[in-house]
């Protein structure tokens, strides 16, 4: 019950609060009008419940961490070639390090 609440007051203050980011957000990625501020702030507040289900972790809360992530990087620098180039950077630093990681953790098995 607790994470519908929060998502539903964090949809609340993207159309109200922030209201101006969320639009120029919208209209960044192509909506405008009514668009522009009620499809960024309803997957926002998705995304949100996705995160605060604490029992089924996976793909979904990665997706959801992603758009929030883009959502306010976008929202701080209004320029989102700059964050696509971030986002993609991140992306294939952890895509390095996951197979560093799982490089070093079989060889170390095989060593065991």
């Amino acid at each position: 019950m607790l994470r519908f609440l929060a998502s539903f007051l964090s949809f609340i203050l993207l159309i109200t609060y922030f209201k101006e980011y969320t639009v120029e957000f919208g209209k960044l990625i192509g909506l405008s009008g009514f668009w522009a501020l009620y499809i960024p702030s309803t997957i926002s507040a998705l995304s949100i419940l996705r995160l605060l289900d604490r029992e089924n972790w996976g793909v979904l809360d990665a997706l959801a961490l992603g758009w929030l992530g883009i959502f306010a990087l976008t929202s701080m620098t209004g320029n989102i070639e700059q964050v696509a180039y971030e986002v993609v950077k991140s992306a294939v630093g952890f895509a390095i390090g996951t197979i560093l990681g799982a490089i070093a953790a079989t060889s170390a098995a095989r060593r065991g």
